[in-house]
């Protein structure tokens, strides 16, 4: 035997031994997945909730500036309140309020705007959430 096959292994072994040690984590892997998934669309459908519901929020907050500008404004409370409509059109109309107070000349006036926000995870169920936002700003003369 020459020195340079001593120490040499066939590759058959090694190729075997690979092969079969892959056909054994085959099941590994499935039932890794098969615990994972669910966790993984439960985080899914948890992120697209809470998106929802933070645009809701963001929106409610826009209408209530944009109504307390029309109604300090223009001092009429009904304007005040179809802007704020106007602003909110993305929402839900069946589920959006808006109420004001009175615009005296150099006071303070409110607009609040109430939205109840549905979210539904599978699995879990869904919940509502009240989603209250005022905008304050002084009457003008």
């Amino acid at each position: 035997m020459s020195n340079d096959q001593r120490g040499q292994r066939s590759p058959r072994p090694v190729r075997e031994a690979l092969t079969r040690r892959s056909r054994d984590e085959r099941g590994a892997a499935l039932i890794e997945a098969a615990i994972l998934l669910p966790l993984i669309v439960l985080l899914i459908f948890g992120l697209i909730a809470f998106a929802r519901g933070y645009n809701a929020k963001v929106t409610a907050t826009h209408a209530a500036r944009e109504g307390v500008r029309v109604l300090a404004v223009t001092r009429d409370n009904t304007l005040g309140e179809n802007a704020a409509l106007n602003a909110a059109s993305s929402l839900d109309a069946a589920n959006l309020s808006v109420s004001s107070t009175a615009c005296n000349p150099g006071d303070p006036t409110t607009l609040t705007v109430n939205y109840v926000f549905t979210y539904d995870i599978p699995v879990f169920g869904g919940r509502t959430v009240n989603i209250s936002e005022t905008g304050v700003m002084r009457c003008g003369g």
